[in-house]
């Protein structure tokens, strides 16, 4: 199927589920815009009975997201929906999406894209949006779906790129996932979180030397992402490189975990030995609370077993 038919496709299924695109109705319920917020601003300013605009809202919706108090940014948004006229019903909804997958609020963020979807099927930020958090759902046809028509609309959207790279190494498509991440990192060079899933797909293809270039150039934006470490210490295990790999997990975890997780991924690659001293040591620095190496330890007994 070619991209333009693909982005036809979409658009039209959206324009069929929004009907005639009617303004949700003003009451509590599932599609109401009420419904959208769920913080304790609301009970202060329905007390305050005080008379605002639509504009006037979104000016301190506004004030308030750039303060970071996205409590109250969230209520004006709402509020403006509620006093507006509907020219920038799409917009505010994406806006509140935005705000609900910040603070982790998943089924409110799906809801508000999908109502800003519903008013304009072609609010590419909304879509973004959506797929984003349908990638976190494990909805991964449908992110796919939507993401791929995002790009195929606005092609310097690197985190719709970014997202597509992440569905590619579910589907143990390399070479596209590294596709998609690097075309994302010509709009956003800077970004230590994509060299970080740039390099994590390149340890899922086998090539670890250059993984562990693009998780050293992604330190080199911020030192303290702490992925980054952990995914240099998992490489370096795998490549037997065990005190480089404890000095890499050491930067994010104490030196227990550290233990356990070399010992884990010796185990994992059969070097049973080294799986064994560093699981004890696990166990000899925390023996009180480190489960995890004593159920490794116990793993590690039945494969020897299997083994003879």
């Amino acid at each position: 199927m070619s991209q333009k038919r693909l982005l036809m496709i979409v658009i039209a299924t959206m324009v069929l589920l929004a009907g005639c695109a009617a303004k949700p109705a003003k009451v509590d319920g599932e599609n109401s815009y009420t419904s959208l917020y769920d913080g304790e601003m609301g009970v202060v300013h329905n007390a305050a009975s005080d008379e605002i605009t639509a504009d006037e809202a979104l000016v301190h919706a506004h004030q308030a997201l750039l303060e970071g108090d996205t409590d109250q940014a969230l209520f004006e948004y709402v509020r403006a929906l509620e006093l507006g006229n509907g020219d920038e019903d799409a917009e505010i909804l994406a806006k509140i999406g935005d705000i609900h997958t910040s603070s982790g609020h998943p089924f409110l963020a799906v809801r508000a894209y999908s109502m800003s979807l519903k008013l304009d099927p072609y609010h590419f930020d909304a879509l973004e949006g959506l797929g984003l958090m349908q990638v976190r759902q494990h909805q991964y046809d449908q992110a796919k779906e939507n993401l791929s028509a995002v790009i195929i609309a606005e092609p310097r959207r690197w985190r719709a790129h970014n997202g597509l790279g992440i569905l590619a190494d579910f589907e143990n498509d390399y070479a596209m996932a590294a596709d998609h991440y690097r075309q994302a990192l010509e709009i956003y060079p800077s970004s230590p979180q994509l060299y970080n899933n740039l390099g994590y797909s390149e340890y899922l293809s086998g090539n670890w030397g250059q993984a562990l270039v693009s998780f050293h150039t992604a330190l080199g934006y911020d030192r303290t992402f702490n992925s980054v470490w952990h995914n240099i210490g998992l490489v370096h295990a795998r490549q037997g490189r065990y005190e480089d790999a404890e000095r890499a997990y050491r930067r994010v975890m104490g030196r227990p975990e550290a233990y356990n997780n070399i010992g884990y991924l010796c185990l994992i690659q059969k070097d049973y030995e080294n799986a064994e001293t560093y699981l004890r040591q696990a166990i000899k620095l925390s023996p009180s609370y480190y489960v995890k190496a004593n159920e490794n330890l116990e793993r590690l007994a039945k494969l020897r077993n299997r083994a003879k």
